[in-house]
């Protein structure tokens, strides 16, 4: 198809069927192969569509031989199918076709060579292509020298080009440069080419017109330039005219090569218009314009002020002395946009032009000489002083800083003149003044009480709230005092005082943390003097307002800078640095330094200092945004305490206890102490241990070694502090050995010491009784006995804890084979207590203890008749004690009379039921006391006092005149139950 509405492209072939089926495409064919055999195919008209078919195919086989392999008729017809008109008219491009000839024809014409013998391979280098490229007018750099071994890099350089000229590839340069490529698809491809009709260029739209003219002035000459793209062009058919609005001027070119440079004095005002033609045709881009404006230098624009007052009015002075034909005019433009004409009235050679002004802001007017606008525009500002606005406090403290501000933001201007007079109206020059943007400050503190005044100006002009009276009172003997009012912790009272000094008026205090009101507690003292309590509940900075009968007391407001030492936090390990003691060990005359992590500490200062055995001394501190180091030097033996303050409150890890050993001492292992019963004897299979004491013996590394007849026992030597090392060991076996102790590599003198290990104790025999078995309450000590008088030597361990809680345990030997283990629980639930002699558990260990809350009585309640007034005829005296939730405890019930005490019977339907009935039985009339004890203390309500009375009467009497009223129950049900 690419072949055939290439070398037809007068017609539009787009199928196989209808654009062939009224013959005359195929007479079109017929002439493209065979110049002159169809020469009148044009005149063909469709209608003769079997008449058409007929002559062409007839030719065909005539002249091309070409069979007729379908009938006119058919190929006529409108029923004519694709692949029949295509088997046909393949016989007119396959190899050695007509069309294959015509277009290898075509080539070797165009290329001027008969070497080109086909339309495939004779193409696969690309030289060819880059031949007809080269031939309808593209150019091919280096041709014709390529290279014609690099195929693909020719067929692509041909193809660039071609596209570039509007000739758009039908295949890829690979597929050119493949010796299997189609001939058809070469065909097409240069069907394109033989088709190609260069643009022609039109040489005189190159003209070009060289002018930067934008505006011009009048009678002042102009110059531009013509240039012509080469000398072919007649540069006398080359005319240029200059147009006016009353004018037509012809310019005049002083020619250099090919450029024509023209002069032009423009005599009027207004657009001017440059036409440049040739050979009597005006170029496409032409007039181009510029402007030609009065020269308005000759005209002087003035005027006296730059400023006006709204309604006021502002001149412009035009001098036209030097112009006197000139027309002017004024139009003047407001800050909201909005332009008028100003009227003007002439004096002499002097125009005059007036307005009154009725809006602030930037004005701006601009003078039109002859109807032009000139450059030289003028600017004035309108104010209004009475859009400006004076503030300031009404009334002030003697010796208090006072500020007035001048808002000029609407007024127009900024120049705003403040001054301040005292009580005799004279001007006071201790003030400072201070203009930024529209805002103008004056600040002055008065000496001495009494009536000032502030006044503001603007351009002589007072300004609205003007002036301001301020009276100023004397409030110093008003005297706040107190820490609380310059320091505080969080959680913790400040408190600070006001003495008035019987001073008529009312004190006002509030005190805020970020705008927060916090709650002040007052006290008054005595007359005069009152204290405030407040209770910081948050880091931050508090403000204390205090203010007396309306004024501010001298000094407020107080800013106290609370902080959080709760939050601060040490962030020096310790556990690494303390003896068996807890106390931190200080190398002598050495650094120690400690780091506190103070982020959330809030605003304060951190401070140390050291108590040693020759008194206090201050730690060097170095405090940054998160962190504190604190960097001591102990310089004597014994105990330190390291005091550490936030804001010169303690923290609640000081004071840290610490203990320095002195300084350091030569090393003597002679001086080596042994310590302990581990280093004597021992048990099988039970952990001994003993100490190594170098105190006195300077710094030396402990070395142990336990030798037995054929063995040897590991020692594990672990470093406790000044120079001391706990050694501990277990053997599994009997029998004698000799302990070797080494300092620093030299053997102590007494070494070796012979220590034996005996066998392990039984722990079958031992037993463990007591009532702290049964139980105990939670907080207080809980003993069990430990007999091992029969189980020989040996040592009592103990672990005591629950799921969740661990209860600190302490055994106690008795020395005479029998021992205490004190318990001690913090919360309630069952406990297990694990009890092992010599590492072994005892008989009937773990042991199931059950610890209960600790008894409150204030949990207990106590309801029922018998702890209510009533009748002795039929009184019931049973009351119920409930004890949910009072924890473990005893109940006591105490019952006195009119003459004696009362026992009261006590029972519960269960032993764990926590509801307990009570009753008594009273015999007489009179007041009853009724006390209930929960382990020892009286419950809510205790003592009760109740009333029997022998009539009704005497009862409501009784209720009405106390107002102790009580209600006689009448249903006996209720009392059933209890």
């Amino acid at each position: 198809m690419a072949w055939f509405t290439s070398v037809l492209p007068e017609l539009k072939i787009t199928n196989f069927s209808s654009d062939w089926s009224d013959g005359i495409a195929l007479n079109a064919l017929l002439e493209m192969c065979r110049p002159g055999s169809s020469p009148n195919w044009k005149q063909l008209h469709s209608k003769n569509r079997v008449e058409n078919c007929r002559l062409a195919m007839t030719l065909a086989k005539d002249l091309l031989n070409i069979p007729i392999m379908i009938s006119p008729e058919d190929f006529a017809s409108s029923a004519l199918d694709e692949m029949s008109a295509m088997t046909y008219l393949s016989y007119f491009i396959k190899k050695d076709s007509p069309g294959y000839y015509a277009t290898l024809n075509w080539v070797c014409r165009q290329l001027r060579t008969t070497t080109v013998s086909n339309l495939s391979t004779d193409w696969n280098d690309g030289y060819y292509l880059c031949g007809i490229v080269q031939s309808v007018g593209g150019n091919i750099p280096g041709w014709p020298d390529l290279d014609r071994n690099d195929y693909i890099a020719n067929c692509r350089l041909g193809m660039e080009t071609a596209k570039a000229m509007g000739i758009d590839p039908i295949l890829t340069p690979e597929e050119m440069a493949d010796p299997s490529v189609d001939h058809l698809t070469i065909m097409a491809y240069l069907s394109k080419f033989k088709s190609y009709q260069p643009i022609q260029e039109d040489k005189k739209e190159k003209i070009i017109l060289i002018c930067d003219i934008i505006k011009a002035l009048q009678d002042e000459q102009v110059k531009f330039k013509v240039e012509l793209p080469d000398s072919t062009l007649d540069k006398l058919k080359l005319k240029v005219e200059v147009k006016s609005k009353n004018h037509v001027v012809t310019c005049n070119a002083a020619w250099k090569d090919n450029r024509g440079e023209y002069l032009f004095t423009p005599r009027e005002t207004g657009k001017h218009t440059i036409h440049v033609y040739f050979d009597n045709e005006e170029m496409s881009w032409s007039p181009d314009e510029f402007e030609v404006e009065a020269d308005l230098a000759k005209v002087k624009i003035s005027s006296d002020d730059i400023y006006c007052k709204v309604d006021g009015q502002w001149q412009v002075k035009i001098d036209v002395s030097r112009a006197k034909d000139t027309s002017i005019s004024i139009i003047s433009t407001n800050p909201v946009g909005k332009s008028e004409d100003v009227p003007v009235v002439k004096t002499n050679d002097v125009i005059i032009g007036s307005i009154r002004p009725r809006i602030v802001g930037k004005w701006t007017v601009t003078t039109y000489m002859n109807g032009h606008k000139s450059s030289d525009e003028l600017f004035f500002n309108v104010f209004n002083p009475n859009f400006c606005s004076l503030t300031g406090p009404d009334y002030l403290l003697v010796g208090e800083k006072a500020t007035f501000t001048v808002d000029s933001t609407e007024a127009g201007s900024d120049e705003v003149d403040l001054q301040v007079y005292n009580k005799q109206d004279r001007p006071l020059g201790d003030f400072e003044t201070n203009t930024i943007g529209h805002h103008t400050e004056l600040t002055f503190c008065p000496k001495i009480a009494g009536r000032y005044k502030v006044a503001g100006e603007m351009y002589e002009e007072n300004i609205s709230g003007s002036p301001v009276y301020i009276e100023v009172h004397d409030t110093s003997q008003v005297i706040p005092s107190g820490d609380g009012l310059f320091k505080a912790a969080k959680g913790e009272k400040a408190t600070f005082t006001v003495n008035t000094n019987r001073i008529k008026g009312n004190l006002s205090v509030s005190i805020k943390v970020n705008n927060e009101d916090v709650k002040v507690k007052e006290s008054r003292l005595f007359e005069g003097y009152y204290e405030y309590e407040y209770i910081p509940f948050k880091p931050g900075q508090y403000v204390i307002n205090l203010s007396f009968s309306g004024l501010r007391v001298k000094g407020s407001p107080y800013y106290v800078q609370v902080s959080d030492q709760s939050s601060i936090t040490m962030i020096t390990d310790l556990s690494n640095l303390k003896d068996e003691n807890d106390f931190l060990v200080l190398d002598y005359k050495t650094d120690t330094k400690l780091v506190f992590n103070i982020a959330n500490a809030g605003p304060g200062n951190l401070r140390s200092e050291i108590l040693s055995p020759s008194g206090k001394r201050a730690a060097k501190v170095e405090q940054g945004a998160d962190t504190a180091k604190v960097t001591f030097q102990a310089e004597q033996k014994g105990d330190h305490y390291i005091h550490i303050y936030w804001n010169e409150s303690p923290l609640a890890v000081s004071p840290i206890l610490a203990y320095c050993d002195g300084p350091v001492l030569p090393i003597d292992h002679s001086k080596v102490v042994l310590r302990g019963e581990g280093c004597k004897r021992a048990r099988k299979g039970v952990m001994a241990e003993f100490i190594v004491d170098g105190r006195l013996a300077g710094p030396g590394k402990c070395r142990v070694i336990l030798k037995g007849v054929n063995n040897t026992v590991d020692v594990n030597v672990k470093d406790i502090k000044y120079n001391r090392y706990r050694c501990t060991y277990t053997s599994h076996i009997t029998g004698g050995f000799l302990l070797y102790v080494y300092w620093s590599n030299e053997l102590l003198p007494e070494c070796p010491v012979k220590l034996s290990i005996g066998d392990k104790g039984a722990a079958a025999k031992v037993s463990v009784y007591g009532d702290g078995l049964k139980g105990g309450i939670a907080g207080e000590d809980v003993p069990v006995y430990v007999d091992a008088k029969e189980a020989g030597p040996g040592v009592v361990t103990a672990i005591c804890s629950s799921q969740h809680h661990q209860a600190e345990c302490h055994v106690k030997d008795e020395e005479n084979g029998e021992f205490i283990i004190w318990v001690r629980p913090t919360e309630p639930g069952k406990y297990l207590l694990i009890v092992q002699f010599d590492g072994t558990d005892v008989p009937g260990s773990p042991f199931v203890i059950r610890i209960v809350e600790p008894p409150d009585a204030s949990k207990v309640r106590a309801f029922g008749p018998g702890i209510e007034n009533g009748l002795i005829s039929n009184y019931q005296s049973r009351f119920l004690v409930e004890t949910q939730g009072a924890g473990a405890g005893k109940l006591a019930v105490r019952i006195r009379g009119p003459k004696a005490a009362f026992k009261a019977e006590m029972k519960r339907e269960g032993k764990n039921d926590r509801t307990i009935l009570c009753f008594y039985d009273p015999s007489e009339i009179g007041l009853y006391t009724i006390t209930i004890l929960w382990s020892g203390e009286e419950i809510p309500g205790s003592p009760f006092n109740v009333h029997i009375f022998e009539s009704r009467d005497e009862m409501f009497e009784f209720e009405e005149k106390s107002g102790n009223y009580s209600h006689v129950i009448e249903d006996e049900q209720w009392r059933t139950e209890i």
